[in-house]
């Protein structure tokens, strides 16, 4: 028996058209496409055993409720603020005089402490410094990562429809992985005296010292090192001039 006719055998007891047909008899009919449309969707599915690493949050902003902070602006000025920060798209939130939720008008901001963490501008959002040197700051922005949260509601809607009762356990894994939180994604930029640069290797390379070239490929050739990591990029800071 080749592996399409085990696999029919199994699919038989689930798909009532398969009993006694064969593949050709499933070609054409409705239990047929189901089972075609599950196999060309299992690799979708493999993303419900990936989710362990994510990092995932219950509320949709960086902090449970609006926190005391200084908010930096341009010749030195500050002012007093209870703030938070949107994990949709980056932005700075207050409350008023009367405790209503107002965002923020950024032009004129430059950086927020809250407590011991300082979030830094990065265009019109905001992201927390998570390393220094100098003048120069690797700035970390955690999002919810939409294209995955948009996935994981799609491939539970997909098992469903495609058969609840033979993906149980992939859509309860799922759906209980999802009850954690938004799933979240970090983007990272570097802000090298003032000016914000994205992380990525064409936009940094331009910025490195001369004296730090060749120390920079080097690094570029070690594979335990990765953009996508705020420990590696901070290795960054000491390539760029002083």
């Amino acid at each position: 028996m080749n592996i399409l006719s085990k696999l029919l055998s199994s699919f038989r007891s689930i798909f009532p058209s398969l009993q006694g047909e064969g593949w050709r008899g499933a070609v054409g009919s409705r239990d047929g496409v189901r089972l075609l449309l599950i196999f060309a969707l299992l690799p979708l599915f493999s993303s419900a055993q990936q989710l362990q690493e994510l990092r995932r949050s219950k509320l949709p902003v960086i902090y449970p409720e609006f926190k005391e902070a200084r908010v930096n602006q341009p010749f030195g000025r500050h002012t007093k603020a209870r703030v938070n920060f949107s994990l949709d798209d980056g932005a700075l939130y207050f409350l008023d005089n009367d405790d209503k939720i107002r965002r923020a008008f950024v032009k004129n901001i430059l950086s927020v402490e809250v407590d011991s963490t300082t979030y830094l501008k990065v265009d019109s959002i905001f992201g927390e410094v998570i390393a220094m040197q100098d003048y120069n700051y690797l700035v970390r922005v955690t999002l919810v990562d939409k294209k995955i949260y948009g996935q994981e509601n799609f491939d539970v809607a997909a098992m469903m429809a495609l058969g609840g009762g033979f993906f149980k356990e992939s859509v309860l894994a799922l759906e209980e992985e999802m009850e954690k939180g938004y799933p979240l994604k970090d983007i990272y930029y570097f802000v090298l005296r003032g000016k914000v640069v994205p992380a990525r290797e064409s936009a940094i390379k331009k910025c490195i010292a001369p004296e730090y070239k060749t120390a920079f490929k080097t690094l570029m050739g070690d594979r335990w090192w990765s953009w996508h990591d705020g420990q590696s990029l901070s290795k960054l800071l000491m390539y760029f001039p002083k």
